[in-house]
C-alpha cells in the first residue's frame, strides 16, 4: 500500500514536469502544462492536429491509447527526431524517452 501511495503521484507528476519543458521549447506559456485536459489541447496545438481530436481522446476507450501513441510520435517529429527506433520509444516507453527529448 505504501508503494502505491508513492508511485501513483509520481506516475502523474513526472509527465507534467516534462510537458513543462516541451511547452517552453515550443514557445507556449509554461503554466499551461499544469492544467489538466488543457495541456492536451496545447500538445495538440504543438503537433498541429485539429481540436476535434480531443473528442477521440475522451470518448473511445481503446482507440484513445493508440491515438495517444500517434500524438507522442508526432511530438517527437516536431522536435526533429525521425528515426524508427525513436518512434518506437516514443510510443512504447514514453516515460523513458521523453526525459531524453526534453
Amino acid at each position: 500500500m505504501l508503494l502505491f501511495i508513492i508511485l501513483v503521484p509520481l506516475f502523474f507528476t513526472v509527465p507534467v514536469a516534462f510537458c513543462y519543458s516541451f511547452f517552453k521549447k515550443a514557445g507556449k506559456e509554461t503554466y499551461q502544462a499544469f492544467i489538466p485536459y488543457y495541456n492536451l489541447c496545447v500538445l495538440l496545438d504543438i503537433v498541429n492536429w485539429k481540436k476535434w481530436w480531443n473528442y477521440v481522446f475522451l470518448i473511445f476507450p481503446y482507440i484513445n491509447l493508440f491515438m495517444l501513441m500517434l500524438m507522442l510520435i508526432e511530438l517527437a517529429k516536431c522536435y526533429g527526431h525521425f528515426k524508427f527506433w525513436e518512434f518506437v520509444c516514443a510510443a512504447v516507453v514514453p516515460y523513458l524517452y521523453f526525459p531524453l527529448l526534453s
